[in-house]
């Protein structure tokens, strides 16, 4: 994918056929959308990085750390059909739970 390395006004962001608009970390708020879809992150809670014997990543290559404590909710539809996801993660015997 093409990416846009010039910054735009909110650190708009655009590849081919996708565009993430946010203003992260001083909004929480983040709006993405791709060819027939969109979604809509809210941050509501950041949370923290375990120690490193203890830390989980998401299973992708080079995947992304996994923090405790941390919540958001996603929304994606259309604006008479939204739907709603909170997720919270929090680590329990060393482990995260979902």
């Amino acid at each position: 994918m093409e990416f846009n390395e010039t910054p735009l006004p909110s650190q708009q962001v655009i590849k081919k056929n996708f565009v993430e608009i946010h203003n992260y970390p001083e909004k929480p708020i983040i709006e993405y959308s791709e060819t027939g879809r969109s979604y809509t992150y809210n941050i509501i809670e950041e949370g923290n990085y375990p120690p490193v014997a203890y830390l989980k990543y998401t299973k992708r290559q080079n995947g992304f750390r996994i923090p405790d404590n941390y919540e958001v909710e996603m929304s994606w539809g259309k604006p008479k059909k939204r739907h709603l996801v909170r997720c919270i993660i929090k680590y329990v015997d060393n482990n995260y739970k979902l």
